[in-house]
């Protein structure tokens, strides 16, 4: 018997991207014999339609329901939902997986399984212990008594892997002007101290074979005709050799891609031979974590590279690149980082505001993690800044000094502007501070709110007004339905311009899915 189960993604509707996740663990169900479907979108279906997909799709080969939630997403409807499936289906687990899933709002009670991190190879086990097809013990996290919870990077780790492949299926309704996530190596050879992705420090080659990668880029063009991805890869150009293995790949495809992908700004600018080797790759679309342009706050986090020769590196990387291919260049800052000012960041608003207008830029205020301490130790994901607030200066603000609310979106949207409404930007403030559990942080030099402001000030005037970002063209190639390289105006649409003139076709994009889901049986 082929056993089933359904996997629901949990994403931003606005933003149009499916949870890949979500059909990376299908994929590998699939390779050990199940018949696995993907419903992204789960969060824009009703209470009344999810139980309708439910009923029309489970049998007596169905063993579990799934949720991956893109950044712990969740909804009230979807604790009814989940609540309704222990109730139905009793026999059938309940599993929610992603990276720090503990910060999930999805109520315990109605979840049988939690899996933190790359859950490859965790899934293989859980699957075929439920299944009864193998009674190897699970191993389950010892120190969490409330629910059974795998951590995966402990337990089960998933890297290095020589197929990081995903694979879709005709149900899933892919386009072929959509963007898909690839991966080409797992981890990132640096430790930035503020960074709290898990797999850091990695030596050697981490990166799939040049065969897997060819049969994805093959198989989702034959099938689907997508050519435009996004890279997941935490740095792509932490190696030129990397770069170098797949570039054969590339140039034998039936069709020209566009990749976009993380890339590291001191490296590129120190290695000049990555330059043309990225434009032979197609990588035209780049994002780079610059954070700061104070040298003392560079240095304070592990990045050492001379902010003058960044900025003047950053620009003349962007002329080259222009003169060969379309690209789009995004730079992100974090404000309130240690030995940050007031004034420095005044000479680094002045220098993107005159340089950079043409590129994209973000900004977001500094989040060291959560309040709770305890909430802290279970994250999978701790940054070398919450792990070690006093070697970097920060402590928390003085109780009498704590603004009441002033750290949920509630109070960001009466007092310094935020608005939750779907017409705005995406990113509006919705990275900044928008947890009631951040830490309420503050150092010799700046505090949270005093970052906050900054940041929101920095939105208004310079970065919703700067082209959109490397990593939101999939607004623009669904709003025209066809890929980058046919929309001749693509490079003049600016943040508030996608999000204001399409967001009746990002909407119809989803809603069609939707519908397409609820009527296939």
């Amino acid at each position: 018997m082929k056993f089933h189960g359904l996997i629901f993604g949990v994403s931003d509707a606005a933003q149009m991207y499916r949870v890949t996740g979500a059909h990376r663990i299908a994929t590998v169900l699939r390779h050990e014999g199940m018949d696995i479907e993907v419903i992204d979108w789960a969060n824009i279906f009703t209470l009344v339609e999810l139980k309708e997909l439910v009923r029309s799709r489970v049998s007596s080969r169905t063993v579990f329901f799934g949720f991956s939630p893109f950044f712990n997403l969740w909804t009230p409807i979807l604790n009814e939902f989940i609540k309704w499936l222990k109730f139905e289906y009793p026999d059938c687990a309940t599993v929610i997986g992603g990276n720090n899933v503990m910060h999930c709002a999805a109520d315990p009670k109605y979840l049988d399984y939690w899996i933190d991190g790359y859950a490859e190879k965790a899934v293989v086990d859980l699957f075929a212990n439920l299944c009864h097809t193998s009674s190897r013990p699970i191993k389950w996290d010892p120190f969490t008594v409330d629910r059974k919870l795998i951590r995966c990077h402990e337990s089960y780790p998933a890297w290095p892997m020589s197929s990081y492949i995903t694979l879709y299926e005709k149900r899933d309704f892919i386009q072929p002007y959509e963007f898909l996530t690839t991966e080409i190596s797992r981890g990132c050879r640096f430790k930035c101290d503020f960074c709290n992705f898990p797999v850091l420090g990695v030596r050697g080659d981490y990166s799939r074979t040049i065969e897997d990668f060819d049969y994805e880029m093959r198989h989702n063009y034959d099938n689907w005709g997508v050519t435009q991805y996004n890279v997941a890869d935490e740095t792509f150009n932490d190696r030129t050799e990397k770069i170098e293995k797949f570039i054969p790949i590339i140039q034998n495809l039936p069709f020209k891609p566009w990749f976009t992908g993380f890339l590291r700004a001191d490296l590129l600018i120190t290695r000049r031979e990555q330059w043309q080797l990225l434009d032979d790759f197609c990588f035209n679309g780049s994002f780079f974590g610059i954070e700061s342009l104070n040298r003392p706050t560079l240095r304070a986090i592990s990045k050492g590279l001379d902010p003058e020769r960044i900025k003047s590196g950053l620009l003349e990387y962007r002329d080259w690149k222009s003169a060969r291919s379309p690209t789009r260049l995004s730079v992100s800052l974090i404000h309130g980082l240690p030995h940050e000012t007031k004034e420095t960041l005044a000479e680094s608003f002045k220098f993107w505001k005159e340089n950079w207008s043409d590129q994209n830029i973000s900004c977001h205020a500094l989040d060291v993690g959560p309040e709770d301490d305890e909430l802290a130790k279970v994250q999978t994901m701790v940054s070398s800044f919450r792990s070690n607030l006093e070697k970097y200066g920060i402590r928390k603000i003085p109780p009498e000094r704590i603004i009441p609310g002033a750290l949920v979106p509630e109070y960001l949207e009466e007092n310094i502007g935020w608005s939750k409404d779907m017409s705005e930007p995406a990113s509006v403030l919705a990275t900044i501070t928008a947890a009631p559990d951040i830490f309420p942080w503050e150092h010799d030099t700046m505090n949270i709110y005093e970052a906050n402001d900054i940041t929101y000030n920095w939105n208004k005037n310079l970065c919703y007004k700067s082209r959109v970002n490397a990593f939101n063209l999939n607004s623009i190639t669904i709003g025209h339905k066809t890929n980058l390289y046919n929309v001749s105006n693509w490079q003049r649409f600016m943040v508030n311009d996608t999000e204001a003139s399409e967001i009746a076709q990002k909407h119809d994009f989803v809603l069609n899915y939707r519908n397409k889901k609820l009527n296939l049986y």
